[in-house]
């Protein structure tokens, strides 16, 4: 639905090395999506590990940063990082 949007942004966003689009039709400018993936293993890697959610802050200046925490170090797909959010609140 935005592939008119994506192409219209191919040039002013010079410094980018990948463009990726999802759906058909192609979209100029853009690899598709399907295409890049379809070369990699469907599985995680055996070193792979558990990210977390990215936590924003607009702080003082009004403008939206991301807050960088440490990962966890958790096994892919483990529930580690979830479980967490998950338990009922103690009071």
């Amino acid at each position: 639905a935005l592939a008119d949007l994506a192409e219209a942004l191919v040039s002013r966003t010079p410094g980018l090395d990948l463009r990726l689009a999802l759906g058909t039709p192609p979209v100029d400018g853009h690899t598709s999506f399907d295409e890049f993936v379809g070369g990699h293993p469907a599985v995680p890697l055996p070193v792979e590990r558990e990210g977390s959610a990215m936590l924003y802050s607009s702080g003082t200046t009004g403008q939206p940063k991301g807050i960088r925490r440490p990962l966890s170090g958790h096994a892919f797909g483990s529930d580690a990082v979830l479980a967490p959010m998950l338990r009922p609140p103690s009071f």
